[in-house]
């Protein structure tokens, strides 16, 4: 087993070449860098450390084809594999908050992800190469200056449609987030899948990205993993993500909040809406990753609790304030004096 790290996007490149010459040091596998909205870009920021490792695999992740012509991923995988010396690798996956932020609508995403990859992975191998698919074509690519051997093509994949298409099109697949459990399944189903049509699974690698709270102080590593640990298992849930996408875009399109409010409100027009603050609720995440619907009220000694106080409008705010008193009331009474 390989140990990788992935680094932040918001780091220059000198910070990020200086971690990345010290992971190589340390025997690390691959240093991958994300590409997020507010960061570097990261095929630019870790040209420095390619040229200067000598054994450290260098990755930009995770590359979409939503964003990026396919023909400018390969292309840019390319150059930074050439000053690399043959040591690049990358993941391609169906895209996140750069592709919401641009308002770019989920079409086809297993479609996007397969063709994106034959399309990298053709034009970095093929000499010359053509491609004729249903969203991408390219014709006669035949660049003479590449020697090195080509990047390595995890497809970014968790979800059975996805795992399907990616061990026949792709070098390996990257999962995220999954339990030893949830990866056993996962490599089961694509070695079967490598079964059925033929597929030799040698060279085929999987990589499960795991997230790690890393600060110099325990206690503030230990409060950020709490954090984060219960938003991470929800996440895999594809009925939140369609809702935090689709909330999402409400942030980027008043449209799309108008075409929800015109119902309560059938005269309002498009133009009566002015862009303003986004609220967010507080919501109570149980570990497995589950949303906690409802009220939850604890009791100690002297106090009463309630968590998770979700708007309850007219309709619960009343009775449920009267219980609450009520439970209060009762501590007080039985309090010294």
């Amino acid at each position: 087993m390989d140990i990788d790290i992935v680094l932040d996007s918001h780091l220059p490149s000198e910070q990020l070449t200086e971690l990345g010459l010290l992971a190589e040091q340390y025997g690390i596998h691959t240093l991958w860098n994300a590409s997020y909205l507010d960061g570097r870009d990261p095929f630019s920021n870790l040209a420095d450390l390619a040229r200067q490792s000598t054994r450290l695999k260098i990755a930009p992740m995770a590359l979409n084809a939503y964003e990026m012509h396919p023909f400018r991923i390969a292309m840019a995988l390319l150059t930074l594999n050439e000053i690399a010396d043959g040591r690049v690798e990358t993941m391609i996956g169906g895209g996140g908050e750069v592709v919401m932020a641009l308002g770019i609508p989920f079409e086809k995403r297993v479609r996007y992800v397969r063709e994106c990859i034959e399309v990298v992975t053709g034009a970095t191998r093929n000499r010359p190469f053509s491609y004729a698919g249903e969203l991408f074509k390219i014709d006669n690519y035949d660049p003479q200056w590449p020697t090195a051997a080509p990047p390595f093509i995890y497809a970014g994949a968790n979800k059975p449609q996805m795992l399907h298409m990616a061990a026949k099109s792709a070098d390996g697949i990257f999962m995220s987030d999954l339990s030893l459990g949830l990866s056993r399944n996962a490599i089961e189903a694509v070695h079967a899948r490598q079964k059925e049509i033929g597929r030799d699974p040698a060279g085929f690698r999987f990589n499960n990205f795991m997230a790690w709270y890393v600060y110099d102080d325990p206690a503030e590593a230990r409060h950020e993993a709490k954090r984060w640990i219960g938003f991470r298992a929800l996440f895999r849930d594809p009925r939140f993500r369609r809702l935090a996408i689709r909330e999402a875009r409400k942030n980027f399109r008043l449209n799309d909040i108008w075409k929800e409010a015109v119902a309560l409100l059938p005269e309002l027009r498009p133009a009566d809406l002015a862009r303003s603050f986004a609220g967010n609720r507080a919501q109570l995440i149980r570990r497995d990753g589950s949303l906690v619907d409802d009220f939850l009220v604890r009791e100690t000694d002297h106090c009463v609790h309630v968590l998770n106080a979700v708007s309850p409008g007219l309709t619960g705010s009343l009775p449920f304030g009267q219980w609450v008193a009520g439970l209060a009331m009762a501590r007080l009474d039985g309090m010294p004096a």
